[in-house]
């Protein structure tokens, strides 16, 4: 828990390293820490450009997220600020997009994994497709859902052949289960 110091140190950081966003952003735009690591994290485990240099993934993934951000601000406001919030979000998380990318990617597994949605607890109506790489299965499929910590799924797929990745309406919006298999 946050004693009244540690809070007003918190604001006022945030304050400073958003100092060069209008009012205007601040107030009609979310750039909350939470909002924009999950956009960063569904950017990042969607880019299908696994073996691309460290600079450019970067550039793209921040790219993406800014256009994401931003989507629903008119046109013009949308070309006054792009480049205020693309620094914004490059100055403040660039160490987090490129240490995510190596934790979720460090291993590939030659194996096949199988994502499946399924609409009862252990079946029912859905979809199953398969890949035949961790890597292939995470840019397919892990974007849907950015909370899960992959890694530790890839941990449990060493003792188990199945796992439930996701409940109806838990941390995410579709009313299916997700699971994860290992053939």
């Amino acid at each position: 828990m946050m004693n009244l110091e540690q809070t007003i140190r918190r604001i006022l950081m945030e304050e400073i390293n958003s100092s060069s966003l209008s009012p205007y952003i601040k107030r009609r735009v979310d750039l909350s820490d939470e909002k924009i690591k999950k956009i960063l994290k569904t950017e990042i485990l969607t880019d299908k450009d696994i073996n691309a240099d460290d600079e450019f993934r970067l550039n793209k993934i921040i790219d993406n997220t800014t256009g994401e951000l931003l989507k629903w601000v008119n046109q013009e406001e949308y070309d006054d600020n792009y480049d205020s919030v693309y620094e914004h979000i490059k100055n403040n998380y660039s160490d987090f997009i490129l240490q995510y990318f190596r934790e979720v990617f460090k291993d590939d597994e030659e194996a096949k994994f199988c994502f499946i949605k399924h609409s009862e607890r252990y079946g029912g109506r859905g979809f199953t497709e398969c890949f035949g790489s961790w890597f292939g299965f995470l840019n397919g499929y892990g974007s849907w859902l950015p909370n899960v910590d992959w890694n530790k799924v890839k941990e449990e797929l060493k003792t188990k052949d199945r796992i439930l990745l996701a409940r109806p309406l838990e941390g995410h919006i579709y009313g299916y289960y997700f699971s994860v298999l290992k053939k």
